[in-house]
């Protein structure tokens, strides 16, 4: 599906535990200097100091990360977690050995020690011990060590500052003044070569960050400015490394200045990218090129031996993975030279593929992401400290008649005021901006064309962009719902015609015996967006008396999955219910004993797939139930559920289902793995209609649907996220292309990964290595041959009449 697969390793900036520097080069034969990013969600990245790209990133086994050093001598980093310690090689970030005892390799980077030094007046400070290991007496002061490097022991005096002493005094045990560089509370960094930089302080509404840069090792003092944004963040921690200065700001952006000239960042890392709370596509606009016109054949050529070169790569890659699990040190994808094929962007725009992925994190940083190759599009923080309450597409439509602004709804924490922003999803300029008036909680996006509708905290309507009058008829189609998850309470609105605030029509609680309510861990419900794309009706069941069901298609449906305490005979229960949302009745209902959450929960039509942890035979399960109607009596529901179960043998955190033009295309259920893998699975494999083996049918073959079997085929087949790791997914993302058979699909969490899938192959699309040469030499030879063969027959027939 074009290659357009890449992998943004961007990790959680919300719980960034500590960012370091390494004394030796992660390649021998490359003089270059790496930042190491330690994580407090068990991550450990290596980045390339000069470029910002990732080098290697490792989850750290055992436990959250206490402590990293590095060990020179064997190019190794020695990791303490809360469970183990373990070794990993610099080069590759491979972990070499592990060990269960906690502590055995005591961190040898210094911080975090207390000290004794003798404060005079005026700031003047003195070293009175050299181990600062112990509590000062009276007309001392505590101080932590930041660094301790061959010349220079640098150390954060409280009440002074950032003080340096010379390593060689504090090494015999004499005492010696200090020199102060950095007042009490400023930012600052230092290098390993005891370079230091001090941020200055910042003028109120100014566009410039002052900041002091100390020499090493000729004392020189160079002042520099460094351009910031108009509501920049604030430093959080700066680090000095290879000729670079690292700021790490306060919404979690990476941003390297070079030194000592400093000016425009020398690269970005929008780190904020791994708390990202909401996700949207825009299409790229596409101008029909000429038809006319002829490619150029070297291109051609060159694009192709690219792809052939890419090819080989991979698959030389996943033989030295294979062979590194088997303890062979393999390198045969270095052999291959690194040529990447380039994009083509003509095809990704005409199909659908190239788009502009917009995401609000949880920083209250707006991205954009290209689809093309991950590359930050643009970057824009509001409001400082705003919170992120909804984003959407809307307004703004392009050539196609697709929108191309994002609105994005905020809350200021300082003053409890809530906005309203619209940008352009393409440039990041700001279309308009406006206070509301009311306590907005999301938007609302009708099917049919209309006002952008925002919902309130009292689930009222308000139409926040667009003509307000031309929603009413879509209001009666309405239903929204609240849960109150401790109580186990569900409770149902409408609104009448002509009125944008909701009425209660029905709530239904949930309780177990003796009237202890049960817990909610899940409610799920169809968006109204996707209501439209609902697609031709599946295939009807035939019913055990042989009359054919046909789906029960409903949008309202709602999900509800609850845990009820320890009971007589099970220590947990889950149970599920399939509520309609415009009646508050209960479509289908059932319970797992011994099972509970979390539960993960993919939705579409008139089927439902959600997974949960079985804790008596301690694994995960997979459930499909799919709903079809029946002929109501005084015996049965007008609705009836058909469920089916099956295995799993790695955990699921996330699902979803991808999403299609016409939603024609068979729809694939994805399941993200906490081990870091990305499936997608047709949902012919998931159907609860799959027969048993004694029962199958030619009806059966027909719908494509296999012999059921309780152990999912999750192999390599399956497997989106090919050799790649995606780590903590918070989300599934898909959104349709030009063309009906292939969906686009980001998951994002700790990781961003980006694919394009085709579940029933790309059947409206020619293959790339598809031979247009010998199609137009078939088609000129059979051109050509109808012409002889005309001259031919008229020939002939002339000859006839004259007999």
């Amino acid at each position: 599906a074009g290659g357009l697969r890449w992998d943004m390793a961007v990790r959680r900036g919300a719980t960034l535990g500590a960012v370091g520097a390494l004394a030796v080069s992660p390649d021998s034969t490359e003089d270059m200097r790496g930042a190491l990013l330690v994580f407090d969600a068990d991550l450990l990245t290596l980045l390339h100091a000069s470029t910002g790209k990732q080098l290697w990133s490792v989850a750290a086994p055992g436990g959250g990360v206490r402590s990293v050093s590095e060990s020179v001598a064997s190019r190794t980093l020695i990791v303490v977690t809360d469970a183990r310690t373990f070794a990993v090689r610099v080069a590759d970030g491979k972990v070499s050995r592990q060990y269960d005892i906690t502590g055995r390799f005591p961190p040898v980077s210094v911080g975090g020690m207390t000290g004794s030094l003798a404060c005079a007046a005026g700031g003047a400070v003195t070293l009175t011990r050299a181990a600062f290991n112990e509590g000062g007496a009276g007309g001392t002061c505590a101080g932590t060590v930041v660094a301790a490097l061959p010349e220079f022991t640098f150390v954060d005096v409280e009440g002074v500052g950032l003080v340096r002493f010379p390593s060689a005094a504090a090494a015999a045990g004499a005492e010696g003044a200090g020199r102060v560089l950095a007042p009490p509370g400023a930012g600052y960094g230092v290098g390993p070569d005891g370079s230091v930089l001090v941020e200055g302080r910042r003028a109120a509404d100014s566009t410039e960050l002052a900041a002091t840069v100390w020499s090493a090792g000729d004392e020189r003092e160079v002042a520099i400015t460094i351009p910031v944004e108009e509501h920049d963040a604030g430093t959080r921690a700066w680090l000095v490394a290879g000729g670079l200065a690292l700021r790490v700001t306060g919404d979690d952006t990476l941003q390297a200045y070079a030194l000592p000239a400093a000016g425009a960042a020398h690269w970005v890392r929008e780190e904020s990218l791994a708390d990202a709370r909401f996700v949207e596509f825009f299409h790229h606009p596409f101008v029909e090129s000429d038809p006319l016109e002829v490619p150029d054949v070297t291109a051609l050529a060159a694009g192709a031996y690219a792809r052939f070169l890419a090819a080989v790569r991979l698959r030389c890659g996943l033989l030295d993975e294979f062979l590194g699990h088997l303890g062979v040190e393999s390198h045969l994808q270095a052999l291959v030279p690194a040529s990447a094929p380039p994009a083509d962007a003509v095809s990704s725009a005409r199909f659908g593929y190239e788009k502009t992925i917009v995401l609000a994190t949880g920083s209250g940083r707006v991205v954009a992401v290209s689809s093309v190759d991950g590359g930050v599009v643009w970057s824009r923080r509001l409001h400082g400290g705003a919170e992120v309450l909804a984003l959407t597409a809307y307004g703004g439509t392009d050539e196609a008649g697709l929108p191309r602004n994002a609105v994005v709804a905020w809350v200021d924490p300082a003053t409890g005021r809530r906005y309203l922003t619209v940008l352009d999803a393409f440039t990041g300029a700001i279309v308009e901006g406006h206070p509301v008036d009311f306590a907005l909680e999301r938007f609302l996006n009708l099917p049919s064309a209309g006002p952008l509708l925002a919902v309130a905290e009292d689930l009222s309507l308000h139409a926040v962009l667009g003509t307000s009058s031309s929603y009413v008829a879509e209001l009666p189609r309405l239903h929204p719902f609240l849960v109150d998850a401790a109580r186990g309470l569900v409770i149902g609105y409408d609104y009448e015609a002509g009125s944008d605030h909701p009425r209660e029509t029905w709530r239904v609680a949930f309780s177990q015996g003796g009237g202890e309510p049960e817990r909610i861990v899940r409610a799920v419900a169809l968006p109204v967006a996707d209501m439209h794309l609902r697609g031709p009706p599946p295939a009807a069941h035939v019913g055990a008396d042989g009359t054919p069901l046909p789906p029960y298609l409903n949008a309202n449906v709602v999900f509800v999955a609850t845990e009820a305490h320890r009971g007589r005979h099970f220590q947990h229960l889950l149970q599920v219910y399939l509520l309609d949302a415009a009646t508050g009745a209960v479509l289908y209902s059932t319970y797992h004993p011994d099972a509970r959450g979390p539960v993960s929960v993919a939705h579409d039509q008139h089927w439902f797939v959600y997974s949960f942890w079985h804790t008596q035979h301690r694994r995960h399960e997979l459930t499909t139930v799919e709903l079809f109607e029946q002929a109501p009596s005084p015996f049965r529901a007008p609705v009836t559920g058909l469920a089916r179960s099956y295995l799993l043998d790695v955990p699921v955190v996330m699902a979803g289902v991808t999403r299609t033009a016409h939603a024609v295309t068979t729809r694939q259920v994805l399941l993200a793995t906490r081990t870091g893998e990305l499936y997608g699975l047709n949902f012919n494999f998931l159907s609860a209609r799959r027969p048993d083996a004694a029962n199958v049918t030619n009806a059966h073959r027909e719908q494509m649907l296999p012999p059921y079997d309780p152990r999912l085929p999750l192999g390599p087949a399956q497997l989106l996220s090919a050799n790649r790791t995606v780590l903590g997914v918070e989300g599934i993302a898909s959104a349709p292309t030009r063309v009906e058979s292939s969906s686009v699909v980001l998951a994002y969490g700790h990781d961003l990964y980006f694919t394009i899938t085709a579940p029933s192959k790309t059947f409206d699309l020619l293959e790339a290595d598809f031979n247009y040469a010998l199609l137009a030499l078939t088609v000129v030879t059979v051109l050509f041959a109808v012409r002889v063969f005309s001259s031919l027959v008229q020939q002939r027939a002339l000859e006839k009449a004259w007999k």
